[in-house]
């Protein structure tokens, strides 16, 4: 009988060993793959919802899912087109980008922009230390340079332009952080709601009365 009982007790014992292996099986793999491996099944992922979903799921995939070389670049030295994620101007990468991406934009030079239609959540980023280190300028006889129908977010960035506006908000919540918005002639930006216009940092020249508007909105 007591044979019996051992035996039985061996054979639940393994059928729970057998079990808990399966199931670790299934949960192994991925957190075995180095950082690298893990990052470009990432990239895979759209940034909304489901990047965001993952970069909730501990710190490492955090870290991972928030990477800089996750983000959209633009830059204009570059002679190989054929690198995934990487263009020659603003209006090509913000054509491409999915909603919720982030695009950087190379320091040094100027990046020429005019009347560019951003319609899904995206991120500006310059890639200088100092926002005058990437400048966005906009040629004359554009209304301006960037036009923004969805939540968008600048940072670390210098927009001039002469005859038009910096930018025109024509919808969503839109966050300047750290910018330098130059303007010659009109207001430095026409927007919607002063109450979905945020800025931080701000750095903002212009000639216009409209610049006073948005400081102390």
């Amino acid at each position: 009988m007591e044979d019996e009982e051992k035996i039985n007790s061996e054979r639940s014992t393994k059928r729970f060993k057998s079990k808990t292996m399966k199931n670790n099986s299934f949960i192994a793999p991925i957190n075995n793959l180095d950082d690298g491996c893990l990052m470009h099944v990432f990239s895979f992922l759209s940034p909304i919802p489901d990047r965001y979903n993952t970069a909730l799921v501990c710190h490492r995939w955090n870290y991972l899912a928030c990477h800089p070389r996750l983000w959209l670049r633009v830059d204009q030295s570059v002679k190989d087109l054929s690198e995934p994620g990487v263009f020659p101007d603003l209006k090509t990468a913000v054509s491409v980008a999915r909603p919720g991406d982030t695009i950087l934009i190379a320091a040094g030079g100027s990046h020429p922009v005019s009347n560019i239609q951003i319609k899904k959540q995206l991120c500006l980023v310059g890639g200088g230390e100092l926002p005058d280190e990437t400048t966005l300028i906009c040629s004359r006889g554009s209304d301006s340079a960037l036009e923004f129908l969805s939540t968008c977010k600048l940072a670390n960035l210098t927009v001039k332009a002469e005859l038009g506006c910096c930018f025109l908000h024509r919808s969503g919540r839109l966050t300047i952080d750290g910018c330098v918005l130059q303007c010659m002639y009109r207001l430095i930006a026409d927007y919607y709601s002063a109450d979905d216009l945020v800025v931080h940092e701000e750095l903002l020249l212009g000639i216009d009365f409209g610049l006073y508007h948005i400081l102390c909105k």
